[in-house]
């Protein structure tokens, strides 16, 4: 499915205002879904919408930009970005990166379900 509201909707993302870029002026808004197993809360994919068609004459739609902030085995934290390539990146893609970066960087969880 490539990334675009309705399938990211469907793909169980919620929608969600930015407290960050709610003021830029080519900001629509952001999808957030969360990512467990069964020892706890990996990490969050956030995906930001823009519209930057009045920027740039030859865009014919709307702009997505994910990003995940992990967690290493020393408490500290960075974010990870990915740019969407509209019309051709599919949510399959965005979340297969960020699972690769979660196992290869070897994050730690940013919550461990304590059963």
């Amino acid at each position: 499915m490539l990334v675009n509201k309705e399938n990211l909707l469907n793909a169980g993302y919620k929608t969600y205002a930015s407290l960050i870029n709610r003021n830029e002026p080519h900001y629509i808004e952001s999808f957030e879904k969360r990512f467990d197993d069964e020892n706890g809360k990996k990490y969050f994919i956030h995906l930001d919408c823009w519209d930057l068609r009045s920027l740039v004459k030859t865009k014919k739609d709307v702009d997505f930009g994910a990003k995940v902030q992990f967690n290493n085995e020393n408490g500290e934290t960075f974010d990870v970005s990915y740019f969407v390539r509209t019309g051709e990146t599919t949510i399959e893609d965005v979340e297969k990166f960020f699972e690769n970066m979660w196992v290869k960087m070897e994050c730690s969880y940013y919550e461990e379900f304590g059963y």
